[in-house]
């Protein structure tokens, strides 16, 4: 019996200055069946940090494109913190 598995789930998080290249490795996983959630043209309020918590809770991975801009992005800091905060929770 031939069982698929169900497509991994990737939230991908970066710094603004590099969505060029983010938006190149998201095409490159959805390309080979990984669902990516990488960008929400939303504004931002409160609504928009709820969202991407739930994004990070339902995410199967959380992929982090480091740069020179990373150390410097609010929101990868947010969202790595929400992460870990997820996996701690989860323990």
């Amino acid at each position: 019996m031939n069982e698929q598995r169900p497509h991994p789930k990737v939230f991908l998080s970066y710094a603004t200055e590099d969505r060029d290249v983010a938006t190149r490795i998201a095409e490159a996983l959805e390309a080979r069946g990984v669902n990516v959630w990488y960008d929400l043209a939303v504004p931002v309020d409160h609504s928009l940090i709820h969202r991407i918590s739930e994004l990070i809770s339902a995410s199967d991975y959380l992929l982090v494109l480091i740069s020179p801009h990373t150390k410097n992005s609010d929101w990868v800091m947010y969202e790595l913190a929400t992460a870990v905060k997820k996996e701690l929770t989860a323990r």
